[in-house]
């Protein structure tokens, strides 16, 4: 191998380096590699060496897969978002329903520093303090606090994990919803 070749395939590996996203990789050459589990890009020829340890258990390569590269982002809801096992949910800490789904993992949101700060500068998303990051289960809306119940006027409404409840007050009976009758 001349000295030539060798700066040439030193060149193609910082390449695919700098390619941060499994779509970058994927649409750059018809030899990378986009590793799921480390986030990089690669050679796709340099598999062994760069993880000679099987850190990449994943991967997708640029023939078979580009439609495969997660983008978490098309999630729209916290229930769909998690249904991904490298996605998780940023939501407001007072209303869950405001958020956004964001590639990350059971110990944390990748690539930013905490919740907020990640809404902010994605989405102009300005939200209460703390934001909280959801990856196991989705946090329990407050649909009572937050007005979002169906409850009849007369009748009280309590809030349930992932639901609520109508009860009718005292000396009305009716189903809660759509009556309640004085008794």
């Amino acid at each position: 191998m001349n000295a030539g070749s060798s700066s040439v395939a030193h060149r193609i590996v910082f390449l695919f380096d700098r390619l941060s996203t499994c779509r970058q990789c994927l649409n750059n050459s018809s030899q990378c590699a986009w590793c799921e589990s480390t986030h990089t890009c690669f050679l796709f020829t340099t598999y062994l060496a760069k993880y000679p340890s099987g850190e990449c258990r994943d991967w997708y390569d640029s023939i078979h897969s580009v439609s495969k590269c997660l983008d978490c982002s098309r999630f729209l809801t916290c229930k769909d978002c998690l249904r991904n096992f490298e996605c998780g949910w940023c939501g407001d800490s007072d209303n869950p329903t405001i958020g956004r789904c964001l590639a990350g993992d059971f110990s944390r949101l990748r690539g930013f520093e905490n919740c907020s700060v990640a809404l902010l500068g994605l989405y102009n998303l300005s939200v209460s303090e703390p934001a909280s990051w959801s990856y196991g289960v989705c946090p329990d809306i407050d649909e009572c606090r937050l007005r979002m119940d169906n409850c009849n006027s007369f009748a009280t409404c309590r809030n349930t994990f992932e639901s609520f409840e109508c009860h009718c007050n005292r000396g009305y009976a009716g189903d809660g919803s759509s009556y309640c009758n004085k008794t």
